[in-house]
């Protein structure tokens, strides 16, 4: 049996090699990924997207902003003062951005100060977006708030 003889051509061959092994590695490695950053319906949820914007300006126009927070597993939604006593119907959706499996809606049940109180705590911990959609009198309004869950 003949002995390979090790010479600077021999080097770069198998320096080629080994790096050509990497990179179809890496990329079957990062094509089978899964990449959760749009919705499944995403090309009709444009076309309706002119709604959420008109949501939007009914929101910034009058001032009934929702106001968003988080503090202790717990958020805390708090309406304009008119809400409760209008009898005010929505939805609080949780999205979230690293893995679409894990969204999931809630129904409004404001109580008569005007809040809603959601526990977190079994909540994955990361980025959550929390987008409430509620109307009443006849109009739509729409608030969003990104937040860190601990």
């Amino acid at each position: 049996m003949k002995k390979i003889k090790w010479n600077w051509g021999t080097g770069i061959l198998l320096s080629i090699i080994v790096f050509m092994s990497i990179l179809i590695v890496l990329v079957y490695v990062f094509m089978s990924q899964d990449v959760d950053l749009v919705t499944k319906d995403y090309y009709s949820k444009e076309l309706r997207y002119q709604k959420q914007i008109d949501k939007i300006n009914n929101t910034n126009l009058t001032g009934k902003e929702v106001g968003i927070s988080y503090l202790n597993n717990t958020v805390q939604l708090v309406f304009p003062d008119s809400v409760f006593t209008r009898k005010a119907a929505g939805t609080v959706y949780f999205y979230r951005p690293s893995g679409s499996k894990k969204d999931f809606s809630i129904p409004l049940t404001v109580s008569d100060r005007n809040e809603q109180y959601i526990n977190t705590g079994k909540l994955d911990k990361g980025l959550w977006k929390i987008k409430v959609e509620w109307g009443m009198d006849g109009q739509d309004y729409y608030s969003e708030k990104s937040i860190m869950i601990n």
